[in-house]
């Protein structure tokens, strides 16, 4: 009997072991369905991510979605399978997700096309141009076999004597990488709150012993002023960091990271904050 034979099964299906047939596994068909609808309404898929982690609808590993995985699902080999056939056309033998009129018109969306980590589309970190091999600093490229991968401009140029970095899948970089910086910029965007509430608590501080030290304090009040003037100045709030649910993955690597390095066995990320010195411990990955 013939089974899928392209990957892992489609997302809302499970292979059957002992019967050897493909059958819809109910909650996530109920999420890929939800996907579908969410993009012939018009939703793009940085909104539809969004939207399922606001619900809190999980991806198969329970992970949060990103436009990749959203993509994933809105695939058009994928689209075919939910539609009840094969990447080669023929008829498969699982129940449909999706009817024909969705299928066709999901195939004529704009959203399916702005998956960046489609291998037909945008790739993340060769579009956004700040990606370098960990081991020679040198641009990353694609490569194609099975799967896509990050490579190493030097080493496909000129020769794998030039460099010895490895291939590297670019779906799993990819992931590992907006994983962090999203929850690296949740995190600041936090830290930052505390930091103008505890210099505000120091201004409020300040002011009152002021007032304490002087008996006249309206002939010492412009002494005052000057002193939390110099405190103001001395503080120098940075700008805040604001996340954006929104942010597409792309305007997101554009907004806060100004280098990625790729290693054999961890990613190294510079960021664009002024609380570098916050990230000492968070900006290497480990995948």
């Amino acid at each position: 009997m013939k089974t899928w034979t392209f990957g892992g099964i489609p997302y809302g299906y499970r292979f059957n072991r002992e019967t050897k047939t493909i059958e819809v596994f109910p909650e996530e068909a109920e999420i890929a369905k939800l996907i579908c609808s969410l993009a012939l309404a018009g939703k793009g898929i940085s909104v539809i991510a969004n939207y399922l982690n606001t619900n809190g609808y999980k991806t198969r590993r329970s992970k949060t979605w990103f436009e990749i995985t959203v993509g994933y699902v809105l695939d058009a080999d994928r689209l075919k399978f939910y539609r009840g056939f094969y990447k080669t056309g023929e008829a498969g033998n699982w129940p449909e997700l999706i009817t024909e009129e969705q299928y066709t018109a999901l195939m004529n969306l704009k959203v399916k096309k702005r998956t960046l980590a489609s291998p037909r589309g945008v790739y993340l970190l060769t579009g956004w141009g700040n990606a370098h091999c960990g081991l020679c600093d040198a641009k990353l490229k694609i490569t194609r076999s099975s799967h896509s991968y990050y490579i190493c401009s030097k080493k496909l140029s000129q020769g794998k004597d030039l460099c010895a970095a490895k291939t590297y899948r670019q779906d799993a970089v990819n992931l590992a990488i907006l994983t962090h910086v999203r929850s690296v910029t949740r995190a600041l965007m936090d830290y930052h709150r505390a930091y103008i509430e505890s210099t505000r608590e120091q201004i409020k501080h300040k002011t009152t012993l002021l007032t304490e030290q002087n008996d006249n304090f309206f002939t010492t009040l412009p002494l005052k002023l000057d002193e939390i003037s110099n405190l103001l100045k001395a503080l120098e709030l940075p700008e805040p960091i604001v996340y954006n649910p929104d942010f597409t993955d792309l305007e997101l690597l554009q907004k806060y990271v100004k280098k990625v390095s790729i290693f054999p066995d961890h990613i190294g990320l510079e960021y664009l904050t002024p609380y570098n010195d916050k990230l000492e411990l968070l900006a290497s990955i480990n995948y």
